[in-house]
């Protein structure tokens, strides 16, 4: 069994739950197979031991379709939001290059990740410069500094315009799911927010 806690962020553990886990290798899938699960497990109601890996699995030509089954049955308060949280930090860039609208993304976002139970916040972003100045923020912040910073200095120079240092504050109705064991990396401290609900937004740092 596996357990997952969800933690608010002074680090008190909110709730849990326990999946089971396949005991048997895991058989490769074709990506329309993984959609076919991902599909039919949500209308059941219920995950089958093969939804984790066909949610790794299923390729960006069903990945949208996927998200937006899931959003269509609102599993934001099921089982399903724990796979669909860890899945959305390992995969988020290609998901939102999928969707190509942050608006409809924004909405199946709402409706799938698990919610977040806790206060307002300061958040933190490395954004690429251009995107910025464009009006452009990500769903992706962070309630540690050094984390973002580490995007704004590194990954976002390497585009035009280079990387800043966002720092914002949201009400903790504007975020979409907070952080738990399904962020890789702990310490990341990472949140997902409705863009449209950040208020009092600045740059802090820049780095070409």
């Amino acid at each position: 069994m596996l357990q997952i806690n969800f933690i608010s962020p002074s680090g008190t553990v909110t709730s849990s739950i326990e999946l089971k886990l396949p005991q048997h290798h895991q058989k490769n899938l074709k990506s329309s197979e993984a959609f076919a699960i991902i599909r039919n497990d949500i209308l059941a109601g219920k995950p089958t031991e093969l939804f984790a890996h066909a949610l790794e699995t299923v390729s960006c030509k069903h990945l949208k379709s996927a998200w937006i089954i899931a959003s269509e049955n609102n599993v934001r308060n099921t089982v399903f939001s724990s796979f669909f949280r860890t899945e959305w930090t390992t995969r988020s860039h290609h998901i939102r290059q999928e969707f190509a609208d942050d608006n409809l993304l924004n909405t199946v976002l709402w409706n799938v990740l698990p919610p977040y139970k806790g206060n307002d916040l300061t958040i933190l972003r490395g954004e690429q410069t251009a995107r910025f100045n464009a009006g452009i923020v990500g769903f992706n912040w962070s309630t540690d500094e050094k984390s973002a910073d580490i995007f704004a200095s590194g990954l976002c120079t390497t585009y035009s315009g280079g990387g800043t240092l966002l720092k914002a504050r949201i009400h903790a109705d504007g975020i979409i799911s907070g952080y738990g064991n399904h962020t890789i990396d702990p310490s990341e401290k990472g949140i997902v927010v409705d863009p449209k609900c950040i208020i009092e937004i600045e740059s802090v740092r820049i780095y070409l």
